[in-house]
């Protein structure tokens, strides 16, 4: 999983979000379970929650993404990191570029 490759680098989360790639007989078989995916603005309902259990503003948020449907997410956040952005909607509103595809970069 990406987030326990950033952990092992000393990336430190407090949540951890993700859609999950389906894995059959060690194999990944081409499908995908989409729970933060649903919907256009369930990552933005997700982060809600999280803000209200924190009792944080998105103002204090940052969020990393990569494709057009980030938009939402990244429109909220108080930092915006397009890593390896596919869309350049996100490109442009990121306020950190990454285009390296080092999960490391992330950390500096």
């Amino acid at each position: 999983h990406l987030v326990d490759r950033l952990e092992k680098d000393g990336a430190e989360f407090n949540y951890k979000c993700s859609n999950e790639l389906t894995i059959t007989e060690c194999r990944v078989a081409g499908s995908f379970n989409w729970p933060v995916a649903e919907g256009r603005d369930k990552k933005v309902e997700i982060l809600k929650k999280i803000c209200e259990i924190e009792k944080i503003t998105f103002d204090q948020v940052a969020v990393v993404a990569d494709g057009k449907s980030d938009y939402e997410i990244m429109r909220v956040a108080g930092v915006k990191i397009a890593f390896c952005p596919t869309s350049e909607t996100i490109k442009k509103i990121g306020d950190v570029v990454i285009e390296s595809g080092d999960l490391r970069d992330l950390l500096r």
